[in-house]
């Protein structure tokens, strides 16, 4: 999934944190919940590349299913696909119901509300390894000539691959 990011990281200028795995993803939720909760988070955007099959456990774990816009699964043959989860803290200023207006209650209590949503994006594998040179006329001997090559490619030194708790996901 690194292929993926690589190229908005590099326009971003931003390191790609690749120390969380699909077997991460409560340590990934945990993290990020962490860094909402002491603000670090606030403000700010996080790319996360992932498994496509995994993604809807990954939004749940966030605190974003079905209700709050996070489809419950990704269709197999879907990879064009971006989610958006959104994090916004609700600070209520005044009554929020009749109810509480009436009996002159205090407004409910701060939180955190979580909106999802999904948006195809129109991409082609197919067209795009055309485009790359992957179906030449006389044919090749491999495809997937736009892979990463993480042996050869010097973009590979400005990823961190270690495990650390002080940033998030992908890239951000």
């Amino acid at each position: 999934e690194i292929e993926l990011i690589l190229p908005l990281a590099e326009k971003a200028n931003v390191t790609i944190n690749a120390a969380y795995g699909t077997e991460d993803i409560s340590h990934l939720a945990k993290h990020y919940h962490s860094m909402l909760k002491s603000g670090e988070a606030c403000g700010k955007l996080a790319v996360v590349s992932w498994k496509h099959e995994d993604l809807p456990r990954l939004a749940r774990r966030l605190g974003c299913g079905p209700v709050e816009g996070c489809p419950v699964d990704y269709r197999g043959s879907t990879f064009d696909q971006v989610w958006q989860i959104k994090f916004v803290y609700r600070i209520p200023m005044h009554a929020t119901t009749k109810h509480e207006a009436k009996r002159e209650e205090k407004p409910q209590k701060a939180s955190w509300w979580v909106y999802g949503s999904t948006q195809l994006e129109g991409f082609d594998p197919l067209e795009f390894s055309k485009k790359v040179g992957d179906y030449p006329k006389d044919g090749k001997e491999t495809g997937a000539s736009w892979m990463f090559d993480f042996e050869q490619d010097p973009r590979w030194k400005k990823i961190d691959k270690a495990p650390r708790f002080g940033r998030l996901g992908s890239t951000y």
